[in-house]
């Protein structure tokens, strides 16, 4: 059991610090946006809330582990259920930021206009062909 705890919290970890530093870009030194990106839509607070919150929500596995403690609930499937809502709570939240850092870094570097090329060549010149009318 100690070794599934001590294995959940290095995974805990590693993930909330993916998800602010790679999936948010965030927690980075910048002149403009101190501990933020060069980009931003939202105000500030968004994104620093959503860092704490993050890292609240990810610990909501914690509720399972000792369901006695919460007494609030009375059965066990309750705590489960309210884990799994935190979850999806917290993924939403990831995803809107998520999208908004993958938007920014499309539209900065252009990638949102790139053209890609075919795998079969394009002939410009296009015959006229005369349509007669009976």
């Amino acid at each position: 059991m100690g070794f599934w705890i001590c294995a959940s919290v290095c995974a805990t970890i590693f993930s909330y610090c993916w998800d602010v530093f790679y999936d948010w870009g965030l927690l980075n030194t910048n002149k403009n946006h101190q501990f933020l990106r060069t980009f931003i839509i939202y105000p500030k607070w968004v994104y620093f809330n959503a860092i704490w919150l993050n890292a609240l929500l990810r610990l909501g596995w914690v509720m399972l582990l000792a369901p006695s403690y919460w007494s609030l609930f009375t059965d066990f499937r309750s705590i489960v259920y309210v884990a799994a809502l935190l979850e999806v709570f917290r993924r939403f939240g990831w995803a809107v930021i998520r999208l908004e850092n993958e938007h920014s870094n499309n539209v900065g570097k252009f990638r949102a206009v790139k053209e890609l090329p075919l795998p079969f060549r394009i002939n410009m010149e296009v015959p006229l062909v005369h349509v007669t009318s009976r």
